[in-house]
């Protein structure tokens, strides 16, 4: 211990605040680097419920992790869908109640989730080549919320791992614009000037 110098501290002053990720995301533009929009999830640890739980447990844990989205995950971190906000709340839980013949209050994650299957993938090595346009573009386009980016596993060359993801809301956060759904002729136009 006697070798390693004493070093030189202070003292928390009264008011600090502390590092938040997704508030420190700077403003991009659509010829921004894909980077600056992506959630890795080697530095952000994601969201996960199990399919069992119900639709006010995922709530719960999406506000506790503040976030809009869990990735619902089975054993051995299988992924098995993907659970948002906007999905499980209002009209669209009636009829997912109504389709499994319980009660809304027993409507679970795995009856209300997006599965597998349908979610969308990008794969990690592709990121150096794709700009903030071309993700707004795909998720604008085929009305996807979420874009899973997609690796090979280090320890199982035969199995894929999810390395992170692209979230519509944390574009539209620093584009300063709405991207899911109707964008402006205009938008549209400068999107495809500057990607096509």
């Amino acid at each position: 211990m006697e070798s390693y110098a004493l070093l030189e501290t202070g003292h928390l002053p009264e008011g600090a605040t502390y590092y938040h990720p997704e508030r420190a995301s700077h403003m991009v533009k659509l010829d921004s680097s894909a980077w600056d929009i992506f959630t890795d999830f080697k530095s952000k640890y994601p969201a996960i419920i199990g399919q069992d739980k119900t639709l006010q447990d995922a709530l719960n844990e999406m506000r506790l992790a503040q976030v809009k989205s869990l990735i619902v995950a089975g054993e051995h971190d299988t992924i098995l869908g993907l659970v948002c906000a906007r999905d499980i709340q209002g009209v669209k839980v009636g009829r997912i109640a109504s389709d499994n013949g319980v009660l809304i209050k027993d409507v679970t994650v795995g009856m209300a989730m997006i599965p597998a299957s349908e979610i969308l993938t990008l794969r990690f090595s592709q990121l150096d080549r794709i700009q903030v346009g071309h993700i707004t573009r795909l998720i604008h386009d085929t009305g996807q919320n979420y874009i899973f980016v997609t690796e090979p596993h280090p320890d199982h060359s035969e199995q894929t791992r999810v390395r992170g993801l692209f979230s519509a809301s944390r574009i539209s956060r620093q584009l300063g614009e709405h991207i899911s759904g109707d964008l402006s002729a205009h938008s549209l136009a400068d999107m495809n000037r500057r990607i096509l």
